[in-house]
């Protein structure tokens, strides 16, 4: 499944980068400037030194975590990283950047120009940041009024899918966009079913025309944030919902001594365990990106009950004393008695007739 970038509507490019699930490190740096100060009494020179400056910098060292970063100089199509995840593709058309350089951005007309990357490992990141420098002249009007910006898997329910892209707030693809409303969306993960991915939209930051944006998509394994010229506009955390029976395997079943359970069923054998109260723990390992986790619940084993039967009279049968084929009448209210029962019990004659 390869990237495209940027084919929406009249949008010129400055710079696309990507980013992976790197840590940025060495963020800050600390230079102790030494003041050397030179007094001349007279005859006699006082060489005086003292430590009197810090300076604090910020030099975050962006491409540790750099998969693919695109900056149009000169109209190149080269990505600038050591991944080499050049475009090899493009139908967009040269124009100015946003200092007015010629040649150092590209316009995109909405109808069929884009550009394409082939797919490679380091374009399937766990966590992602997308970021694009752009200048919007108009809004998509086609089916769904979507701008793409970056986009990789097409549909959207397909695996390995991500996104940044302009969206309005449309109840319906066939609606008319509305242009007062257009924000920036992101998204990321495997979309299948549609809308599992994770994803946010900055729906309260309304683009304008004509105006350079440099707008970030980043996705850590939690939680989705947009910004939009250096500002946080919106955050939402990945929603999971776990549903169905014998939908998680891979686990294994724990539970206290004394409670029979079968670590790969799950299954309880209450003959051989001893009554009371435990806690069965299902331990999931970690896999595919995602944290290892524990999920519990409460098993109560009962004892089981004791039954017994009192009989206040001579033990005695139910047999006629002429043989079988008797029937209710006066001898079975004569001589039938009565019965006491201490527990829970039921009692069924043999049929008669």
């Amino acid at each position: 499944m390869n990237l495209k970038l940027l084919f929406g509507s009249g949008i010129i490019a400055g710079v696309i980068a990507l980013f992976s699930s790197v840590n940025l490190t060495s963020c800050t740096k600390t230079n102790t400037v030494h003041d050397t100060t030179t007094v001349t009494v007279r005859d006699t020179i006082i060489k005086v030194e003292t430590d009197t400056l810090v300076q604090i910098d910020t030099v975050c060292k962006l491409q540790l975590g750099l998969v693919a970063h695109y900056n149009f100089t000169d109209g190149s199509l080269l990505d600038l990283t050591e991944n080499h995840n050049d475009i090899i593709f493009n139908s967009a058309t040269p124009t100015e950047d946003v200092k007015g350089e010629p040649g150092n951005a590209y316009l995109f007309n909405g109808a069929d120009s884009y550009m394409k990357v082939s797919n490679s490992t380091s374009l399937n990141p766990q966590n992602i940041t997308l970021m694009a420098r752009i200048k919007v002249n108009d809004f998509y009007q086609g089916t769904c009024h979507f701008s793409e910006l970056i986009g990789k898997g097409s549909p959207d329910y397909a695996e390995g899918f991500y996104v940044l892209r302009i969206a309005d707030p449309f109840g319906h693809c066939f609606d008319l966009p509305d242009e007062t409303k257009e924000f920036f969306i992101g998204g990321y993960g495997d979309n299948n079913p549609e809308g599992t991915a994770a994803g946010v939209m900055a729906d309260t930051s309304f683009i304008q025309k004509d105006k350079w944006y440099t707008v970030i998509y980043t996705y850590d394994g939690a939680e989705s944030k947009m910004y939009v010229n250096g500002k946080l506009k919106a955050v939402t955390a990945k929603t999971v919902t776990l549903t169905g029976t014998g939908t998680f395997t891979g686990g294994t079943y724990t539970a206290p001594a004394n409670l029979t359970i079968n670590s790969t069923t799950g299954n309880i054998t209450p003959s051989t365990s001893i009554a009371g109260t435990y806690t069965v723990t299902y331990a999931i390992p970690a896999s595919g990106g995602c944290a290892a986790v524990n999920v519990t619940t409460p098993v109560t084993i009962t004892a089981a009950p004791t039954a017994s039967l009192s009989y206040a009279g001579t033990p005695f049968s139910l047999a006629h004393p002429m043989g079988e084929g008797w029937s209710e009448g006066p001898f079975w209210q004569e001589h039938c008695q009565t019965f006491t029962v201490t527990t829970a019990f039921s009692f069924v004659p043999f049929p008669v007739t």
